[in-house]
This record gives C-alpha cells, structure tokens and sequence, in this order.
C-alpha cells in the first residue's frame, strides 16, 4: 500500500540509506493506516464505499495490513544484504585485519620427526637427545593404577601399552623432558598416548604433546620445550 508523503532535509548520506529510510516510512504508514481501516470496521462507524459493509473495510484493511507487513520484511533484508556486500574490509579491528590464520604444513610422519630432530639437537646441545624411547625405559616393567577419563574408573595401565616417546632430553642420566609428536586429538583421547603422558607426570617429567597439524615453527618448538625444561 503506498502513499504519498514527504521527506525531510537530511545530510549528506547514502543514497541507499535515505531510499530505505523513505521506504520505511512508507510502511509504517501504511501500517498504520490499515489497522485504522481494521479497527473503524470492526467498530461498525465505518464501512467499504460501494458495498456499505463494516465487514468487508475489514477484509480489506487486513489484507493491506499483510501486503504492508510483508514489503517491510522484504525492504529490512534487502537492507541488510546490501550493508553485507558494501562491507569495507578496512572497517575491521586492526588486529583482525593483521591476523593470518596458521597454514597447515604438509609433510610425513617421518618428516616431522626429522624435523624435531634436526631442532632438538642443534638448539639444545647442552642435552642428550633419544628417540623412540619407551615407556618401559623410564620406568621399567611395572604396572600402575590411574584414571585416564573422567568418566571411567582408575583401571590397572602396564607402562609397556603406552606409546613410546619421540624424543627424550637428558642431562646426565636424568631424562628431564619428553616430547611427543601426534594428529589429531591424540595427546587427550588416544589411550597409549594418554598411559605415555600418565607415565610422565608420575615421574614428573615434562611431556610436550605436539600437534602436526600445526605449523610448529621453529622459535614455537624451541620456545615450548624452554618452558618445560624451566628456562624460559
């Protein structure tokens, strides 16, 4: 239903903004103008021309009423695509336009592994670095009783079912860190992963659990492994 109406002197704006704000305006009066049609109807003081029927001015200011609602759903989404597609990226946080999501790094399992070892042992010389260290050889053939999900009980774990560590720093003979290399969730929900990293905490030996989906750049790697070994 449309009307002809005025508009007031605005600033310099949008185009597209003064449209919709007339466009609304439109509406509404409509709107309005319909339930007025509604109510004079149902009231009896008012009839449709031609016909002298209260009833049929309410057919016809519900029927208005809905074409008025509708255009102004239309007119709200047209709005709001248009805001969307005008969108200027430099409108965003400085630091949402700095940041770059990390790109994942194709390589092998034994690629990374290379890849740890080649950082290990040139950025920590001062250490003793294995690889491929089992459980067993830090703690020996025994069995331990612990609670590897919070909804299962503590259950009997052999140190030998856990996954052997990638790599183990030592100083001296003391093996000070462990690192561990894995996809996935596997540090949390992989069981031979988990009893590994159990393992560990009971001899309070830092276990680095490293996720090869990531990048894992060097100064990260070096960076990590400083902190468990308490020199950052």
């Amino acid at each position: 239903m449309f009307f002809i109406f005025g508009i007031e002197n605005h600033p310099p704006s949008n185009s597209n903004t003064i449209l919709f704000d007339s466009m609304k305006s439109s509406r509404i009066i409509g709107i309005l103008v319909s339930v007025g049609l509604i109510i004079g109807g149902l009231s009896g003081r008012l009839a449709l021309r031609g016909t002298n029927s209260s009833t049929a001015l309410v057919i016809v200011g519900i029927i208005f009423l809905a074409i008025d609602i509708i255009g102004a759903v239309k007119d709200s989404r047209q709005k709001e695509e248009e805001d969307t597609s005008s969108y200027d990226q430099s409108q965003r946080p400085q630091q949402f336009q700095d940041y770059t999501p990390p790109q994942k790094v194709e390589r092998t399992d034994a690629e990374w592994h290379a890849y740890f070892a080649d950082i290990l042992r040139n950025r920590f010389p001062q250490y003793t670095v294995k690889e491929h260290v089992p459980v067993t050889e830090l703690t020996g053939d025994v069995s331990d009783v612990f609670q590897l999900y919070e909804r299962r009980p503590n259950q009997v774990y052999k140190a030998e079912w856990g996954r052997p560590y990638d790599f183990v720093l030592y100083h001296g003979d003391k093996a000070v860190t462990a690192v561990m290399l894995g996809e996935g969730h596997c540090h949390s929900t992989a069981v031979k992963y988990l009893i590994s990293k159990m393992f560990a905490k009971k001899l309070n030996i830092p276990y680095l659990g490293f996720y090869t989906q990531f990048p894992n750049t060097e100064d990260y790697v070096v960076n990590r492994i400083r902190e468990g070994l308490g020199e950052a």
